[in-house]
């Protein structure tokens, strides 16, 4: 298996939306991954998963032309929680830093 191939057994037609293989090429040589090369570490494959995961939240609704589809938003927000779970990653934006106190 490549590591292309296995970016694409992430995600593949996931939450009804078909990713292009030019957004699965970028988001692994982003992460310094050739596409071609026996797939041999998970880490780098989760991180191009969670780019790809923002591309999905990026572009929810999509319409043009004929071609329109519109996922899930809140069921790709959480299987991309799940996996910054799995890899120890926080989401720091939906942290409280501190309560308030009125």
């Amino acid at each position: 298996m490549t590591n292309l191939e296995a970016l694409r057994a992430n995600l593949s037609d996931v939450h009804g939306v078909v990713l292009t293989e030019n957004h699965f090429m970028k988001a692994l040589i982003d992460q310094s991954v050739a596409p071609y090369d026996a797939y041999s570490d998970s880490s780098a494959i989760n991180h191009a998963t969670l780019t790809l995961y923002d591309v999905l939240i990026e572009g929810a609704g999509f319409s043009e032309g004929a071609l329109s589809y519109n996922i899930n938003i809140e069921g790709v927000k959480a299987a991309k929680a799940a996996l910054q779970d799995r890899m120890g990653i926080s989401d720091k934006k939906n942290q409280i830093k501190s309560p308030k106190v009125w």
